[in-house]
């Protein structure tokens, strides 16, 4: 096969590598599971950019190799669309022999995440004009027809100057797609999902708002509101928790708290109607600050990147074609795709702050997240499963057999209640003597809600902490242990019944 690209010596007589003649890689930016991205330099413009290359795994039919190129194709397109300062742009797509690449503006500065990281939570005026840009930023793009789907501090950068940018629309979506999620499946990263999107549901504008939502709390409180331990858990809080929005988490304006709970609404139509009623809201709250504006901008304290490949890179290491080995491979890619460069003392050692040990587990997750949920209680992912990896169905949510139970009880319906017990439980549990000392545990009252913790999980047994929010308070309803049959969960051990004993 001809190739499109050409070799050069490089310092030390090392061989570089020049894609279409115009772009010589420098280093080594980001891998993630669908590419890798490079610092380059362009020599047309005489400017450094960032070269994104399309990384196909091995043992993909060729049918879908060409579904993932012209998918490549399609987002690179679709993030071309949209010039904006607030949004990194898409410069040009093309191909180095059988390598498909985009290049895209180089965000010399910080990502949020990063940020977040070293300094922790940011002051309320630093915090709303980020917001504010992401903000402009998703009302162009919302304007264009574009839903981003994956807004988090990875992807926000912030330059030196407190310019903020949007980047990677790589998971994005056209509007006018008939549905913007695979059946079964929920794209982006899981504890900044809004909860239509781990659901599966089709997606609007409002999708987005509320992952600012949970960014602007992030920034205010350096925390995630909806983090876990776990991607199941990080789920079930997102469709069942309120974050505290007080002082005590960083959270002082009471017009911020009013952002926020309109944000953070469970239900789409409870969100702002767009990002520009956000964004005026955002920009009033901003102006309301008396004085010159407290609180530094982050990317007042960041350094630009140096010259030279040294600055957030790696050397680039080249296979026989003279492209970047690794590009093609099936190999651990760790950092995400579409990374952009970020700062000078990126990639150097240094010792992670206990916020960065904190949302290392979560970060991490993988963008692609089959989910399973039934009603909103707690989600139940592929992620569960100890079977080595093998492609099995999705256990259905384990809160249904403890509200089926409860309901059993309350009705007074004994057999009903005892086909929700495992067989172990039959031979244990009193249902009789259980379903009375029932209203004394404030399990018989008019449950409106109900929301549990996964405490501990086995290969069949699965431990809740299971709280009801029963005429206007809220019960505690023990610790249950449910055991899974094969094809449905069973009642092991009735949370209602420690209580009872216990007291």
């Amino acid at each position: 096969m001809a190739r499109e690209g050409r070799r050069e010596e490089g310092r030390e007589g090392q061989t570089e590598v020049v894609l279409k003649e115009r772009y010589r890689l420098l280093g080594t930016l980001g891998r993630g599971a669908m590419g890798t991205v490079f610092l380059a330099h362009d020599s047309v413009m005489d400017r450094r950019v960032a070269v994104k290359v399309l990384r196909l795994p091995q043992g993909l039919s060729e049918a879908a190799r060409e579904e993932a190129v012209q998918r490549f194709y399609r987002e690179a397109r679709l993030a071309g669309r949209l010039m904006h300062p607030n949004i990194v742009a898409t410069f040009d797509i093309d191909r180095h022999g059988e390598y498909h690449f985009i290049t895209m503006e180089l965000m010399e500065g910080k990502t949020l995440a990063s940020i977040l990281e070293e300094e922790g939570a940011l002051e309320e005026p630093a915090a709303l004009r980020v917001a504010l840009q992401v903000c402009r930023a998703l009302e162009y793009a919302h304007a264009h027809g574009v839903v981003h789907r994956d807004i988090k501090p990875g992807n926000i950068f912030v330059s030196k100057d407190g310019e903020v940018k949007v980047g990677d629309f790589g998971i994005a979506r056209s509007m006018d797609t008939a549905t913007l999620t695979q059946t079964g499946y929920s794209m982006g990263t899981p504890q900044y999902m809004s909860p239509e999107q781990v659901r599966g549901d089709p997606l609007d504008p409002r999708s987005d708002l509320f992952s600012l939502g949970v960014v602007l709390y992030e920034m205010l409180s350096g925390k995630n509101p909806f983090a876990a331990d776990s991607p199941p858990t990080a789920i079930y809080n997102i469709l069942e928790r309120r974050p505290p929005l007080d002082a005590e988490h960083g959270i002082h304006h009471p017009r911020v708290r009013e952002i926020l709970d309109r944000a953070l609404s469970k239900e789409a139509s409870g969100r702002y109607a767009d990002a520009k009623e956000m964004a005026l809201e955002l920009d009033e709250v901003l102006a309301s600050f008396a004085g010159p504006p407290s609180g530094e901008m982050p990317g007042q304290v960041i350094a630009t990147a140096e010259e030279g490949p040294e600055a957030g890179s790696t050397p680039v290491a080249r296979d026989e074609a003279g492209l970047p080995s690794g590009v093609g491979e099936e190999d651990h890619l760790p950092q995400e795709a579409g990374s952009i460069p970020i700062s000078g003392d990126e990639g150097r050692s240094k010792k992670p702050s206990r916020a960065g040990k904190r949302r290392k587990g979560l970060l991490a997750a993988a963008i692609l997240i089959p989910v399973l949920v039934a009603g909103a209680a707690l989600a139940i992912t592929l992620l569960l499963l100890k079977d080595g990896g093998e492609n099995k169905q999705p256990r259905p949510d384990p809160m249904k057999a403890v509200e089926a139970f409860l309901s059993a009880l309350k009705d007074g319906d004994l057999e009903r209640a005892s086909d929700l017990l495992s067989p172990k439980a039959k031979e244990e549990v009193d249902l009789d003597a259980l379903s009375r000392k029932l209203p004394d545990q404030g399990g018989s009252a008019e449950i409106t809600s109900m929301e549990g913790k996964v405490l501990e999980e086995r290969e069949r047994v699965i431990l809740l902490e299971v709280w009801a929010k029963a005429e206007g308070r809220r019960v505690n309803l023990g610790t249950w242990a449910l055991y899974w049959s094969g094809e449905r969960w069973l009642v092991e051990r009735p949370g209602i019944l420690s209580n009872a004993s216990g007291g």
